[in-house]
C-alpha cells in the first residue's frame, strides 16, 4: 500500500482516489528520502501514527514532531503539545513492556522515547535561544520522568548471563537503557540515593562498555550528587580501565559533555589530566570535539565556551591544520543562532585570522561570508 513518487521537477501534483475518511498520510516511509516534509498536521494525527503507523520510520519522525512541537512551543500548556507528549510516553512505554524480542519492536521504543537534539530543534527553529531551547528540553524531560514509571521495564530488560552482541540482546539493551534514562532522572528530582545506588552497581557489575558508559553517563548528569562522590566513582572508572586508550578517551568524552553547570571548568581541568595528549588526535576529539556539542555550557551567555575553542584551535593548527579546521567549523554554524550566539561565534571565528594553515584559514574565510558587524 506504499506509494513511491519521484518528483524530478520543482512542482508536482498527486491525487488519490477513494481514500476513507479517517485516513491519515504517512511520509517517507522507510526512510525513502533525506528531506523534510513541511504538512502541518494536528497533534491527535501525530499521536496516531507514532502509535499505529506500520512504518517504523513514519513513527519515529510523528514522535518526534510532538516533541519538538512542545519544545519549540511559547506556550506547551496552552496549546496541548505538554499533555500530548506526556500522553504519548505513557502509551509508549505501556507498549514497550509488551514488545516483542525480535531484534526491532524494543530498538524503534528505544528510539521514539529518546527526546530530539537540542541541535535538531535549532535546525527547525534557527535563530532561537539555544539556551531556551535546552531549559525547556530539561523541564520537560523532568515532566516525562515523573508522568512514567520506568523501572518496570528496566527490570524487565535485564539480560543475565555473559554478553552477547546480536540484535535481539542489542535492542533489548537499547530500551533497557532509555528507560534506566527516565528512571535515574526521576530519582535524581525525588529519590537521589536510588539512583546512585543503582548506578554504581552498573559500573561494578557490568559485563560490557556500553552499560557501564550508560551508568557513567547518568551519574556525571545526576545534579544531586555531590562533587566528592561523583568524582570517587569518576576516578574508579579511570582507574580500572586506564590502560584501553579507546575506553580512556570514552571517559573524557562523558565529562566534556556532563550538561550541569561549571563545564568549561571541568575541561580546563581535565586538559590538565596525564591521559590527555594535545598531540593525539583522538583525546582531542574526545575532551574538545565533544564539548562544543554540550549546549549548555559550550554556548554560554559570556561567550567564554567560543572563546576557549578559538584559543585551542589556533595551538591545534601549529600541530594538526585537517583537525584544527574540522573543529573551527563549530563556530561557522552561526547562522543558525540568536543574536547574542553569532556574536559570540562570530568574535571567536574572526581571531582565527591570525592562523598558519590554508585549512583553517578557509574555514574562516567562508565561515564570516554574510556575517554582521559586531
Amino acid at each position: 500500500g506504499t506509494l513511491i513518487a519521484h518528483l524530478k521537477g520543482h512542482e508536482a501534483r498527486l491525487s488519490l482516489s477513494n481514500v476513507p475518511g479517517d485516513a491519515e498520510v504517512s511520509f517517507l516511509r522507510g526512510f525513502s528520502a533525506p528531506v523534510q516534509v513541511e504538512y502541518v498536521r494536528g497533534l491527535d494525527t501525530l499521536r496516531r501514527l507514532a502509535l499505529n503507523d506500520t512504518d517504523g520510520f513514519a513513527r519515529w519522525d510523528a514522535a518526534q514532531s510532538i516533541y519538538a512541537r512542545c519544545l519549540l512551543s511559547d506556550d506547551a500548556t496552552a496549546d496541548g503539545s505538554a499533555e500530548a507528549a506526556v500522553s504519548l510516553v505513557r502509551a509508549l512505554v505501556e507498549m514497550a513492556a509488551d514488545a516483542p524480542d525480535d531484534g526491532e519492536a524494543k530498538a524503534l521504543f528505544a528510539r521514539m522515547l529518546t527526546l530530539p537534539r537540542e541541535s535538531t530543534l535549532l535546525e527547525l527553529a534557527p535563530g532561537s535561544d539555544v539556551l531556551a531551547i535546552a531549559a525547556r528540553w530539561d523541564r520537560l524531560a523532568g515532566e516525562l520522568a515523573d508522568a512514567v514509571d520506568c523501572t518496570g521495564l528496566v527490570v524487565a530488560n535485564d539480560q543475565p548471563g555473559p554478553y552477547r552482541p546480536d540484535p535481539v540482546h542489542i535492542a533489548r539493551r537499547s530500551l533497557r537503557l532509555r528507560a534506566l534514562w527516565y528512571a535515574v532522572r526521576h530519582c535524581d528530582r525525588h529519590v537521589p540515593e536510588a539512583a546512585v545506588t543503582m548506578l554504581s552497581d552498573m559500573l561494578a557489575q557490568s559485563d560490557n562498555l556500553t552499560d557501564r558508559l550508560a551508568a557513567l553517563n547518568g551519574i556525571l548528569g545526576m545534579a544531586s550528587v555531590d562533587a566528592d562522590r561523583k568524582q570517587g566513582l569518576v576516578d574508579e572508572f579511570y582507574g580500572r580501565w586506564s590502560g584501553e586508550s579507546l575506553v580512556v578517551d570514552a571517559w573524557f568524552a562523558a565529562q566534556a559533555r556532563n550538561p550541569l553547570p561549571g563545564g568549561l571548568e571541568r575541561v580546563r581541568a581535565l586538559e590538565k589530566h596525564g591521559a590527555f595528549n594535545m598531540d593525539n588526535p583522538n583525546k582531542v576529539r574526545a575532551l574538545i570535539g565533544a564539548f562544543t556539542e554540550n549546549v549548555r555550557n559550550f554556548h554560554a551567555e559570556d561567550g567564554s565556551g567560543c572563546r576557549w575553542l578559538a584559543d585551542h584551535v589556533l595551538d591545534i593548527d601549529a600541530r594538526n591544520a585537517k583537525l584544527a579546521a574540522r573543529l573551527a567549523t563549530k563556530l561557522t554554524e552561526w547562522k543558525s543562532h540568536d543574536q547574542p550566539r553569532q556574536k559570540s561565534m562570530c568574535r571567536a571565528l574572526a581571531t582565527l585570522r591570525a592562523a598558519k594553515s590554508k585549512n583553517v584559514l578557509e574555514v574562516v574565510e567562508k565561515g564570516l561570508q554574510e556575517a554582521p558587524e559586531f
